[in-house]
Parts: structure tokens; C-alpha cells; sequence
């Protein structure tokens, strides 16, 4: 039998022309056949490819295998095509006696096991049913491929006999039979052709080890450690790998490398690792690193994506397609022919692409360079999920037009001749274009991601101050914030504490609080020493009431007066501000101890001349506490700032920060993290993808606390009683006495002689025994040596609210007094008038019931005399005075008390 014909294996490169009345030969006209063919079969294999070109599919029961309607082209520019699905049920073997095909040979005589598929319903003495295929064979239809033969030899078919042969000519035949081969003989029939994706399928795909930092990260050398780590790792993974591009995509490289350049990059590489590998830099070493490995793999999967072949070797599968395996097994493919689509020069083309790269990857190597330019700029960007080439370029390139980087950073950039446009840190070094030359200029709303670069080994203080100025200059959406890489909160570069918190806003009012104690005590120390001076000059007072060191009444006053106000001047201005102002000065605490003994010695030296009837702002001061509640919350402020400030401890800022990873920038809407050493040197940088707010709340003006509408100045006034000289009261008391005295005792005497002294008092007018108003009595004196607690105490209520009453009517007369002091007042004095009208009714229906004596120099007739005293001080108040005459009437008819009922009727008939 002939062999199969491949046309290609000898192409025609000549054919004959013709001119008139030549005499044409057979091998001047199949020149023209022969090479009209091979230029078809040329342009179909160099032009459009080799392979599956689509369908072909196969479907599978045991009783018929269905090749679907598809087209391939074999590497000898044969068209096989089936116009629609075709259904073989049937089988026979497929023998020597066939055209030879050497693919199907083990050696020159030896046949692979072949069958050949026969189609449904044909009608051949030779097939047998499909059904029977694996009891025939032996073998499961697992471990059969189908394979596409396109038989075509040249058929002689010239007819001979004893005399002679018919020159009848020979016929080229063509015909495509489905053929069953074991998967275990097929190797022979697989195509060895080199493509892009041969070579990438042979190149590893790298990832990246993560940088896990954690909370036990807490210095420089350890936080570098980290990074040194990962890059050794990624360093060892890619001297490992870059060798294979040579190895296996060398005819790809030819073209641009003139030798396997691996051995320099990995010298680069290693070279790059000793001087940066463990320093502050060694941050961006590891992104450099990543940004190698991820062009390895863009490189890797733009291969994979191209199985053009640009001259397919014509011997690779001349005169078959593999279909696949009859039963498919995981691998679908494992034993189906790809097509092999003509290379072409096109922009689009993945290879040209993956070339690029290439280029691209070696540049990167070679001009990794830490620039001396230490400007801060942040370059909008984008997020891993675009590839490297879309992202803005970084600031660790060399990208001087000497370098090439520039021109292989973006591929579709460098096609449309825009290499400019790039985004980088570099901008103005390679003079870009349009928004590159100053992207925040521009719209960024397309971005997610912010580069920040040239920040590390300066300041913390001044690179968290240049951030936070882009941030809010530029409107950016991302926080800055930054944390220090160790355990002393000593070393903390910024510690804003906890705020403006609302403790410190009670510190505030509590301050606001004792300043107005304060005033309060140096006002009432004022009109304090102003009463004493007017009881000196009056006479009311003798101002040679000594105390223990001699110094006159006037001069403590003096001296004392002095001391508050200074002192309590001097609190106030440190305490009436903001929190920084009070906590700059503490001998605030001095200042108001002083004020408290300064206030308590006042009143002390001054005992002998005056006394408490009210507490005073001096008590208030003293008890109010406030001293110790400042003190108290500084502290829990400062156990809360403490607290607030070591959130700003790397330790413990990861502690409750997970997910912290090096990006060198930001992600819209995230966090910056600058990460400083105890010097306060940036040695680092994180990125938090959600925002924390860093800034504290500040302390602002709160609203006026004004005082309270009580009016304070009777309070103050009249907080402390002035009590005149003993031989000033005795002697005025005295020539009163005896001048009323005098006169009543002539009259009485005239009426009779006989009465006793208890009678005499009993006809003398209780008034006669009163003193003038607000002076103390001499029912004082006897109110003390009283035995009966209960009568004692109702004489004791009578005068303090007689005397009050005495006080409030001479504060009306003042003309300072304002419209809501003085009605405040009247109000009081309303009041203390009514309870002293209840209680002289009270008090003498107690004397009636326990019928309490009231001859002269008892108990009861100091009661009488205080009963009667009271009486005239509420005269002025008409109707409460009738009502109360009206009380002590009735008690006198109906008491059995006769000597009361007496001393009534004198004060009832007095007071009409």
C-alpha cells in the first residue's frame, strides 16, 4: 500500500508558465497543481494555525460514539471537516492493507493496535456493532483516544493485462476516518511544537509570604526582623526560578537578551538584600521583591495565554488530530489536540505582551535605587486587584530617562506613545504629562488607593504633620495615625490623652464651682471687715478687744480681710480656665488651704466680737470638699490619658488593630499607620483598611456658668452677727432701766406700798425690760441658767427669730437693695414673722398647761418678758398681730394659771 501523502514535506516553489502552441507535459501542469496547493496549505497553517480549530466534540454510550460537526487543520495544511454530527455505532480493524501512515507504526512493520470507527448504517461486511467493542478487544473503552486520520495518497489505477497496460492516469484520494488508538500509543501522535504557552506551562507560579505581625513586636530590630525574613524566603524562591525562563522560553528571548540573563539577576538581587535587607528600608526591599515576583507571573500567565506557534515544524501531526479519550477522565484535555493559531505581530497579541514584561522585569532589577529626596508626596493609585503596570510606579525605581523603566512600566501606555502619563513619586524627574505632573490637582474618585513615600528616617512629628496637612489640604479620604515601636510611654511623640472627656467637663464645673466659693469668701470677708469697722466707730465695739498678740479688733480685720482676698485672687486666676491652664500651675491647692486658714483665724480672733447665726461662705469654702475632688479626678484623668495614650504602643495598638500589613500608602477610606522608634525616627509604615479616627476631642469654650438667682448677699451681710462690748450693752442697758425704772416705780408707789416685787412686776409693762432691737437681751442671761428644757427652748426660738426679724427689717431700709432682693426679703420676713406668731402661742399654752410660775426673777417671768418682746416685734404686721392677741386671750380665759392669766391681760391691754 502507498504511503499517506504529505504535501509539505516538499513544497513547490516553481511552476510552469505557458505559451502559445506549446506541447504541455504531465509535469509542466501538475507544476501548477503542486504549488497552488502548497501555497494553501501554507497560508491555512501560517496564516490561521494547526489544530482543533473548533467542535469535534465528542459524546459516548456504549453503543455509539458521536464525533460532533467541527474543523481542524493539520500540521500539513490538511481541512478536515465534518458538516454536521456523525454517529458511529460500528467498528472493524484497521489493518496493514491500509495506506501507510508511519505515525501509526512502532517500527517499519509493526501496526499499533488500531480500530476504525464505521458509520451508523453503513453498510460494510467487515464492521461489527459497537456494543461488542470491549468483549472483542479485551480493553474498556477507558483506554481508547479517537483520533481524526485524514487519509490522502495518490491511487494509480491503471488497468494491465498480458498485452498490455491502459493508461488511465493516477487519482489523489482524501478521505477522514475516526480511528480508536490505546492512550497508551499515542505518544508518538502528540504534537511537539513550541508555542508561548509550552514554554509558560514549564514556569512555576510564585506567591508571596505574608509579613504576620503580632503584638510581641515590640522594638525596631524586631520589626525589621520580620522583613528580612520574608524577603530571604521570596529571594530564595526566585533564584530558584529565574533561570527556568531561559531554559524554557529561550527561543522567546533570543530576539531581546543575547545570553540566559538569570546568573545577573539574581546577583542583583542578592546584592539588593545586603544593603537593604536589614534597615529601615527593608520594607520596601520586601515590596520590591513583590513587585518582581508579580511580573514573573504576569509574564508567566500572558505565555499561557498565547499557543500561537509562528512556523509550526509541518512533520508535527501531518495527518491527524488527536479527539480525546473516549470516556473522558478528570483532565478533559489530557488527550485532545488545542489549536495552534498563526503568530501575529499584532499590539493585542498576548506574547508581544509577555516580551515586554520581560524587558520590564529586568529593568526593575536593575534599577531598584532608595532615592536621597526625602520630599513626602502621596500618588493615587490603585489596589493589588489591577495589575502592576495600572498601579502608580514607586518611589524606589530609578526612573531617569537613562534607566528604560519608565518605557516598560505600562504596556498599553507605551502602544499609545503616553509613557508620561504614568503615575509616580517620580513625576517631575521624567517630566510628566497631564494629571501625572500633579495628580491631586485632579479627579480622583477612580482611584482606591494613595501611595505615601518619602517618609521614612525622618521625623515622626513632622511626617505626621505633612500627612495630616495633605490629608486635609487635599480633601483625602484616608486617617493618619501613628504608633511607637516599643514599651516607654516617655518616648511617645504624640500623646493627646483621651480628650476632652466628660470628666474633665466636671473638672470644669467643679473648678467653676470653687471659684465662685472663692469669690464668695472674699466678698463676705469684705463686708465682714466693713461691719467691724462700723460696730468700732460707733462705738457699739471697743477696739481694744485683744487677742492672744495684742493686735486691736480693727487691725485683725485688717490683716485677716487682706490675707482672704489675696489669696483667694490669686486661686481664682488659676483656676478659672481651661484644663492646660490649671494643670500649669498646682499651688492653686496652696492658695485655697490659705484662703480656708486665713478665714477660720477671722472668725477665731474675732469670736469675742461677733458670731455665726448662718453658715457663711467661710463654712461653705471650708466644708465644701471641692479641693479633694479636683485632686481626686486629676487623678482618674490621668490613669485615663495614661491609658488613652499607650493605645499609641505598637503592642497594643495591633492588639486591637488586626489585619495591620505594609502596603506603602493606603486604601480609600482606610488608615496610614506611621510606625517610629523610641528616638522618634520613621522606621516603618502599616495600613489599616478601616478608618480610626486618631484625632481627639479638643477642649472647647463651654457655656457661662452663671450663678444661681438666690440672692446671696444677705447671706453674705449678715452670715455673722456682731455681738457689742459687754460694758457697752451693761451700761446702756442700765441707764434705760433705771430712767423708765425712776419714773414707773414713783407712779406704782403712789398707788400702794404694799406689794411685793413679784406684784410690782406684774403692774410694770414687760416692755420696760426690752432692749433696743437686735442688741442681746437680759432674757439671754437668764435663757442659760433655765431648768425646764422645753420652756428654754421655745424663749430660745422666740429670740433668734425676733432678732432675725430685726436684721431683715433694717437690710429693707438699705437703698441699694434691688426689686428681687428686696421682694425676697419681705417674703422671708413674712415668714419669720408668722412662725414667731405660733410660736408665743405655743409657748404660753405650754406655761398654762404646766402652769409655770411667773414671780419676779423666775423662769416664767423671763418668758413673760420674752412673750411681750416678741409682741412688739411683730406690731408692725396688723393682722398677725391681732390674730395673736386673739390666741393669747383666749388662753388667758380659760388658763387656771392666775398669775399667767395676769401678765396676759397686761400684755393683751398693752399691745391694743
Amino acid at each position: 500500500m502507498p504511503n499517506l501523502f504529505n504535501s509539505l514535506s516538499d513544497i513547490a516553489t516553481e511552476y510552469t508558465v505557458f505559451e502559445t502552441d506549446q506541447v504541455l507535459t504531465a509535469t509542466q501542469l501538475n507544476s501548477i497543481s503542486h504549488y497552488l496547493d502548497d501555497q494553501s496549505r501554507l497560508s491555512r497553517i501560517k496564516l490561521i494555525g494547526a489544530g482543533l480549530v473548533c467542535g469535534l466534540q465528542l459524546k459516548f454510550n456504549k453503543q455509539q460514539i458521536v464525533i460532533g460537526q467541527g474543523v481542524a487543520i493539520s500540521s500539513d495544511g490538511d481541512l478536515m471537516r465534518l458538516a454536521e454530527d456523525t454517529r458511529y455505532s460500528q467498528f472493524k480493524v484497521y489493518d496493514s492493507s491500509q495506506p501507510v501512515y508511519p505515525r501509526l507504526y512502532r517500527d517499519a512493520n509493526t501496526l499499533l493496535t488500531v480500530y476504525e470507527l464505521v458509520e451508523k448504517g453503513a453498510d460494510d461486511a467487515q464492521a461489527k456493532p459497537l456494543s461488542g467493542f470491549e468483549a472483542a478487544t479485551g480493553r474498556a473503552f477507558s483506554d481508547w483516544v479517537v483520533v481524526l486520520l485524514m487519509e490522502s495518497y495518490i491511487k494509480d489505477n491503471d488497468l494491465c493485462s498480458s498485452t498490455g497496460c491502459d493508461n488511465l492516469g493516477r487519482v489523489y484520494v482524501a478521505h477522514i476516518k475516526p480511528l480508536l488508538i490505546l492512550q497508551d500509543d499515542i505518544a508518538a501522535l502528540k504534537p511537539n511544537i513550541k508555542t508561548p504557552r509550552s514554554a509558560g506551562l514549564q514556569l512555576n507560579s510564585l506567591s508571596v509570604e505574608r509579613v504576620r505581625l503580632s503584638a510581641e513586636v515590640n522594638s525596631t530590630g524586631q520589626f525589621t526582623a520580620q522583613y528580612q525574613a520574608a524577603c530571604e524566603a521570596l529571594l530564595k524562591k526566585l533564584e530558584n526560578e529565574l533561570p527556568n525562563l531561559w531554559r524554557q522560553a529561550a527561543f522567546l528571548l533570543k530576539a531581546r537578551f543575547d545570553k540566559d540573563p538569570s546568573p545577573g539577576w539574581v546577583s542583583t538581587l542578592k546584592e539588593l538584600f545586603g544593603r537593604y535587607g536589614n534597615t529601615e528600608y527593608a520594607q520596601y526591599y520586601y515590596d520590591f521583591l513583590k513587585d518582581v515576583i508579580e511580573t514573573w507571573n504576569s509574564v508567566r500567565d500572558k505565555l499561557l495565554a498565547d499557543n500561537s506557534a509562528c512556523c509550526p515544524d509541518p512533520d508535527s501531526f501531518p495527518k491527524h488530530v488527536l479527539l480525546g479519550s473516549v470516556i473522558a477522565s478528570s483532565n478533559p484535555d489530557a488527550n485532545r489536540m488545542g489549536f495552534y493559531p498563526a503568530a501575529t505581530d499584532d499590539h493585542n497579541s498576548p506574547l508581544k505582551h509577555a516580551v515586554f514584561l520581560m524587558e520590564k522585569l529586568a529593568r526593575m532589577i536593575d534599577n531598584f535605587n532608595i532615592p536621597t529626596d526625602k520630599s513626602i508626596r502621596i500618588t493615587p493609585s490603585f489596589t493589588p486587584v489591577r495589575s502592576l503596570e495600572d498601579r502608580a510606579i514607586p518611589w524606589y525605581y530609578h526612573l531617569k530617562s537613562s534607566s528604560g523603566l519608565l518605557q516598560r512600566w505600562n504596556y498599553e501606555y507605551h502602544l499609545e506613545g503616553r509613557d508620561n502619563s504614568n503615575y509616580s513619586w517620580h513625576a517631575k524627574d521624567y517630566g510628566a504629562q497631564g494629571a501625572a505632573a500633579d495628580p491631586l490637582e485632579f479627579a480622583i474618585d477612580q482611584y482606591d488607593f494613595f501611595r505615601i513615600e518619602g517618609h521614612i528616617g525622618q521625623s515622626a512629628k513632622t511626617v505626621f504633620n505633612t500627612v495630616k496637612r495633605l490629608i486635609s489640604g487635599q480633601n483625602l479620604p484616608f486617617a493618619v495615625t501613628a504608633v511607637l515601636l516599643g514599651q516607654d510611654k516617655k518616648d511617645l511623640v504624640f500623646r493627646p490623652g483621651a480628650g476632652y472627656t466628660d470628666i474633665k467637663r466636671l473638672h470644669s464645673l467643679l473648678r467653676k464651682d470653687l471659684v465662685y466659693r472663692l469669690d464668695d469668701a472674699a466678698s463676705f470677708s469684705t463686708r465682714y471687715k466693713k461691719s467691724i469697722d462700723q460696730a468700732v466707730d460707733s462705738g457699739i465695739v471697743r477696739d481694744d478687744v485683744k487677742d492672744n498678740d495684742g493686735s486691736s479688733v480693727k487691725v485683725i480685720a485688717e490683716n485677716s480681710n487682706s490675707a482672704v482676698t489675696q489669696k483667694a485672687a490669686s486661686a481664682r486666676q488659676k483656676l478659672d480656665g481651661d484644663y492646660q491652664h490649671y494643670l500649669s500651675d498646682s499651688s492653686w491647692l496652696e492658695d485655697v488651704n490659705d484662703v480656708m486658714k486665713e478665714a477660720s483665724l477671722f472668725r477665731y480672733q474675732l469670736g469675742k466680737v461677733s458670731k455665726t447665726e448662718t453658715v457663711t461662705p467661710f463654712d461653705g469654702l471650708i466644708v465644701s470638699g471641692q479641693n479633694d475632688w479636683l485632686k481626686w479626678l486629676d487623678i482618674l484623668i490621668k490613669d485615663k490619658d495614661d491609658k488613652a495614650d499607650e493605645k499609641n504602643l505598637f503592642s497594643q495598638f495591633i492588639a486591637r488593630h488586626s489585619g495591620l500589613e505594609h502596603t506603602a500608602g493606603v486604601i480609600r477610606g482606610g488608615t496610614f499607620v506611621i510606625v517610629y522608634n523610641p528616638q522618634g525616627i520613621v522606621v516603618g509604615d502599616l495600613m489599616l483598611s478601616h478608618y480610626v479616627q486618631d484625632e481627639v476631642a479638643p477642649e472647647t469654650p463651654e457655656p457661662p456658668l452663671v450663678r444661681p438667682s438666690l440672692p446671696r448677699d444677705w447671706f453674705l451681710d449678715y452670715g455673722v452677727k456682731i455681738i457689742p462690748s459687754l460694758d457697752h450693752v451693761l451700761q446702756k442697758e442700765l441707764t434705760d432701766f433705771k430712767s423708765k425704772f425712776d419714773v414707773e416705780l414713783e407712779n406704782k408707789l403712789k398707788i400702794t406700798s404694799a406689794e411685793t416685787m413679784g406684784t410690782v412686776f406684774n403692774v410694770i409693762k414687760p416692755t420696760d425690760f426690752t432692749v433696743d432691737p437686735g442688741k442681746i437681751q437680759d432674757t439671754a442671761a437668764v435663757t442659760g441658767k433655765i431648768e425646764d428644757p422645753m420652756l428654754k427652748g421655745y424663749m430660745t426660738k422666740l429670740r433668734s427669730s425676733r432678732e432675725q426679724i430685726q436684721q431683715m427689717e433694717i437690710e429693707l431700709q438699705n437703698a441699694d437693695l434691688s426689686a428681687e432682693e428686696k421682694t425676697f426679703l419681705e417674703k422671708q420676713k413674712q415668714q419669720a414673722e408668722k412662725e414667731l406668731s405660733e410660736n408665743i402661742a405655743s409657748m404660753t399654752e405650754y406655761m398654762s398647761v404646766r402652769k409655770t410660775p411667773v414671780t419676779g426673777g423666775s423662769e416664767g417671768a423671763a418668758a413673760v418678758r420674752e412673750i411681750s418682746n416678741a409682741m412688739e416685734t411683730i406690731k408692725t404686721n396688723n393682722t398677725l398681730h391681732n390674730t395673736t392677741l386673739n390666741k393669747l386671750e383666749a388662753i388667758r380665759s380659760t388658763t387656771a394659771n392666775a398669775a399667767l392669766a395676769s401678765n396676759l391681760g397686761n400684755i393683751v391691754n398693752i399691745n391694743r
